[in-house]
Parts: C-alpha cells; sequence; structure tokens
C-alpha cells in the first residue's frame, strides 16, 4: 500500500512539474493601437499560435454610440520564421471629427458632416488584422470595427456578419462575401456601400447645412455601409458594423463574438505561444 502511495505521489508530483513547466513556457505577445502597420516573425519551434482579437468601436453621435468591434478567439498554424504583418483598428472618430476611409490602414468609413456639428455622424470602427503580406492583402483573421452612430441611433456591431445600424436610413452590415449596402439617405449625397477592407462612407447633406449626417460604416473583411443623411434628427442611418473572417484552413477552434462589451475604444491583438524549453 505504501509503495502505491508513493507511485501516486510520484505521478502527482510529475504532472504538476510537466504543467507548471508548460505555463512557464507560454509567451504572450500584445498589440496596441499605434497608427501604423507592425510585424511579428515567428520564433523557432513555434507551429501554433492561439489569437485573441478586438476591432475598434464606432464613433458617437448626438447621445448615441458607435457599434462595438467583434472579438475573435482562433488558433493559427504557423511556420518558424515567417512574418507576421499585424494591423490594430483605430476607433471611429465621434460626430464631427468623422476620419477618413480605410484605404492603406484600419480605419472605419467617414462620419457624414454636418454644420450643426453634433449632428454629424460618428466615424466607423477599424478592423484588427493578421495578414502574410502587407495589408490589404494575405488576411488570416480579421476582427471587425463597429460603425458609426447618427443622430437617429446606434451604429451596428461588428461580427462574423456585421449588424444594421440603427434609423431609417440605417446602413447594412458587411457579409463574408460582400459589403454592405448603404442608407439611400433623403437629402444629400456621399453615403457609400462598403468593400472590401474598406467601411462605407456616411451621407452628408450637399451644402452641410440644416440636415443631419449617417454614421460611418466599420471595417472588416468587409465593411458595413454608410449610413445616409436625414433631413431630422430621426431619419438619418447609423453606419452597419463590419464582418469578421478566419481563414479555414489555417485556424481552428475559433470563437467569433459580435459587438464585445470591451471593444469600444482601440481594437488590441494578443498572440500567445509556447516557447521551447
Amino acid at each position: 500500500m505504501k509503495n502505491l502511495n508513493f507511485l501516486k505521489y510520484f505521478l502527482s508530483l510529475t504532472f504538476t512539474l510537466f504543467l507548471n513547466a508548460s505555463i512557464a513556457n507560454a509567451v504572450t505577445v500584445t498589440f496596441s493601437y499605434t497608427g501604423s502597420q507592425e510585424t511579428w516573425t515567428v520564433p523557432n519551434g513555434v507551429t501554433s499560435i492561439t489569437v485573441d482579437a478586438y476591432g475598434a468601436g464606432g464613433g458617437d453621435s448626438s447621445g448615441n454610440s458607435g457599434g462595438n468591434g467583434a472579438r475573435v478567439q482562433t488558433t493559427l498554424t504557423v511556420t518558424p520564421g515567417d512574418v507576421l504583418y499585424i494591423i490594430v483598428g483605430e476607433t471611429g472618430r465621434d460626430a464631427a471629427n468623422g476620419v477618413a476611409s480605410a484605404t492603406a490602414f484600419s480605419a472605419g468609413g467617414k462620419g457624414g458632416a454636418s454644420n450643426l456639428g453634433t449632428q454629424s455622424g460618428g466615424g466607423g470602427g477599424g478592423r484588427t488584422e493578421i495578414s502574410t503580406t502587407v495589408a490589404p492583402t494575405g488576411s488570416i483573421m480579421v476582427a471587425a470595427g463597429g460603425g458609426g452612430a447618427s443622430s437617429a441611433g446606434n451604429g451596428g456591431s461588428g461580427g462574423q456578419t456585421g449588424s444594421d445600424g440603427v434609423g431609417m436610413h440605417k446602413g447594412s452590415g458587411g457579409s463574408q462575401s460582400a459589403g454592405g449596402a448603404a442608407g439611400a439617405g433623403n437629402t444629400g449625397t456621399g453615403s457609400s456601400y462598403g468593400s472590401a477592407y474598406i467601411g462605407g462612407t456616411g451621407g452628408r447633406t450637399a451644402d452641410y447645412r440644416n440636415r443631419y449626417g449617417g454614421g460611418g460604416g466599420g471595417d472588416g473583411y468587409y465593411g458595413g455601409g454608410g449610413g445616409g443623411a436625414g433631413i431630422s434628427a430621426s431619419n438619418s442611418g447609423g453606419g452597419g458594423g463590419g464582418s469578421s473572417y478566419v481563414d479555414s484552413t489555417l485556424g481552428s477552434s475559433t470563437t467569433y463574438t459580435a459587438g464585445y462589451s470591451s471593444a469600444s475604444g482601440h481594437g488590441s491583438l494578443e498572440i500567445t505561444y509556447t516557447a521551447d524549453s
């Protein structure tokens, strides 16, 4: 009996030491918003990384909130020595300070302007991304941004499929194969559809005067559509959220969370891997 108890103790101790060694060798690298693309080289001996990524939230307008970004959790197969290109999304600007559409980096569509100041649309949130080449190509993981709000309502959330904005002339969410539709608007011009890696632009009036701008679409694998402009505070539209993506040939155990509660500001990205002992 003593020998049996000793064996159980030995096995338990061995397992505990092994588990602690594995935990000690786990390394987490965190990326925050910097305004530029970064790179990370896969260390020697590492063939798998665990990713936890948030897209950025959309901008606010007139007491309404931009949509929250998406959260993507996945395990990616990688090759030692490969260079991965990292983008962390920028949060959408609040009303009257919308950001330009994302063409080279990561920001959602610009909110529609209005001379009424806070009645402008909020900008869409940017995507957080890992790619194998310089963006915007070679994506293997994208966590989408949320759409910007308008005076009529909130922006849509980023998700595996983005959700629609709120309001009569809301922008639609992006899908896995197409950008979201633009809100038609009942005045003015400028709202646009989302497209690959670009959130749609919120609508504005031709002269900006005494009208209500639409929210910009969230950036993503496909961007959300921009909300349309309105002739009253109640009939403009929030921008649609962008869509998220994981390359199915490289990703496994993937979880998509739409409109994640902590994804209201800039995006973020964590890569965890087990280092050689």
